[in-house]
């Protein structure tokens, strides 16, 4: 990029920028796409634009673990699987996370002060749960981290429950760590404050 400012570039709000990129570590010398990609979707989050976050492998045609999305459908057709994909309802990353306020799913928007925030986490894809690791959820808001919570290898393999009470904010969003390797393993979309307008 000539520019270092990301609004000189098109990001059209309700899209997807593609975070994690071939692997979740991505610790290449020189090459660290995800951590790039996950520097510019938060200054872009910060900027008030609304962009999902998705992952992609990237190797055409070969079938890998590397970088998954997970999402929740009703059965096992292309339909239903986009459905949820077209509404920024899935996870970057290869850990399920399902957040709502009310009846608002994660990747839409509602008035988001002094409501009640839900959290699941569950199915770990088995790339992603390592016996003897330790794992963490954090809720994030556009000020940073607002409550987490440690998980044993033991505690993952059923599903995690945090709710809070939100406060004002542009959005809330959820990330999973795996604290033993010291490494992001998935992203939840946010969902944002429709009290506020959103980038300019």
């Amino acid at each position: 990029m000539k520019s270092e400012y990301p609004i000189d570039y098109w990001y059209r709000d309700w899209t997807g920028l593609e975070v994690i990129y071939k692997d979740y570590r991505d610790i290449r010398p020189g090459k660290a796409y995800t951590a790039q990609n996950y520097e510019l979707w938060t200054t872009l989050l910060a900027m008030g634009k609304r962009i999902w976050a998705c992952a992609g492998g990237d190797w055409h045609s070969v079938c890998c673990d590397k970088a998954l999305t997970t999402l929740y459908a009703t059965e096992r057709t292309n339909a239903a699987m986009i459905k949820p994909l077209r509404v920024g309802d899935f996870t970057c990353g290869g850990v399920g996370i399902r957040m709502c306020v009310g009846d608002t799913l994660c990747g839409s928007q509602c008035s988001l002060e002094n409501q009640r925030l839900v959290v699941c986490v569950s199915d770990f894809h088995p790339s992603l749960y390592i016996k003897g690791h330790t794992y963490r959820v954090d809720i994030l808001d556009d000020q940073g981290v607002v409550a987490s919570k440690e998980v044993s290898y033991e505690e993952a393999a059923k599903p995690v429950y945090m709710a809070i009470d939100t406060k004002k904010a542009d959005f809330y969003r959820v990330e999973v760590l795996d604290v033993t390797s010291d490494y992001r393993i998935a992203i939840g979309n946010p969902i944002w404050n429709s009290d506020n307008g959103g980038a300019q």
